[in-house]
């Protein structure tokens, strides 16, 4: 989508990808709900949120002073949009390296108009299987590549010549199970050679003495012949939860946590009686104010 955008990236000051999706019936939508969906969109991470209406009597947008009416007709033809539609554009405000930001926007923004738009069939199960997952990703604080997952994830095959050269497109062998988007759960199959063990440690950044000192002992069981093995973990609360038709954990969990990770029925976080502190070695240090 972002060659469409391209003669108004310096005009509309994004970097970057841009990824726009079409909502069913959107364009009868009213002012006051388009800026409360742009502020979500912002909410979601993104610089702003541009709108492409497909009216019977013809396509509109303010992006046409910028882009021109042609790009705009085929942003929305692009987008897949229909007569009754409204096309939503992003950019990412922050570009994250190696990863299409606006992707990620787009991503939760689309989940949260299919909600909204009543766009999901009820009474259907839909599974999907995701793969292809990078199996790097570019951490700020350590200005580096670190693991998405854990650094034991497997590698697809074709993708280890990339390691050491371009880290940012390797993928993983992990994979997540999803119904009705929701991730019900995640898992792995695993790294089983010494060899492709040793040069994930190095190119996360760590010497063979440092890698033989805080794993040799993985190291070593790999070299006896592991076999390729793999896992899975399933959140079987998140079935519950769907199954009831709730939308929050917080509703089939015993002990639901607040979004301040506080669990008012046994009253914590709490304060700890000091003789208990000192039982384990724990010392407290006040944040100064």
């Amino acid at each position: 989508m972002t060659p469409l955008f391209e003669a108004g990236r310096e005009t509309l000051k994004f970097e970057g990808s841009v990824f726009a999706l079409a909502a069913p019936g959107g364009a009868a939508l009213s002012r006051k709900q388009l800026d409360e969906w742009a502020e979500k969109a912002k909410a979601c991470g993104a610089r702003a949120m541009y709108t492409i209406k497909v009216a019977p009597e013809g396509i509109t947008s303010a992006l046409a002073k910028t882009l021109g009416d042609d790009a705009v007709k085929k942003i929305a033809e692009a987008a897949g949009a229909k007569t009754g539609d409204l096309v939503i554009a992003v950019a990412a405000q922050k570009q994250i390296k190696g990863t299409e930001a606006a992707a990620l926007v787009a991503g939760q923004l689309r989940l949260h108009l299919a909600d909204k738009l009543n766009a999901i069939p009820a009474g259907r199960w839909e599974f999907v299987w995701l793969t292809g997952f990078p199996l790097f990703e570019w951490s700020e604080t350590d200005n580096r590549w670190a693991p998405s997952q854990h650094p034991f994830t497997g590698i697809v095959e074709e993708d280890l010549e990339k390691l050491e050269t371009a880290p940012w497109e390797v993928r993983s062998k992990g994979y997540d199970l999803v119904l009705n988007g929701v991730e019900l759960g995640s898992g792995s199959v695993r790294i089983h050679r010494a060899d492709v063990q040793a040069r994930i440690f190095r190119a996360l950044g760590f010497s063979d003495e440092q890698a033989r000192q805080r794993f040799g002992f993985f190291l070593d069981a790999l070299s006896y012949g592991t076999p390729p093995h793999g896992g899975i973990a399933l959140g079987l609360d998140r079935v519950v939860m769907l199954l009831a038709g709730e939308k929050s954990l917080r509703e089939v969990i015993a002990f639901p946590k607040t979004t301040a990770a506080q669990d008012l029925m046994a009253d914590a976080p709490n304060t700890v009686p000091q003789e208990q502190l000192d039982d384990l070695g724990i010392a407290v240090k006040k944040q100064p104010e």
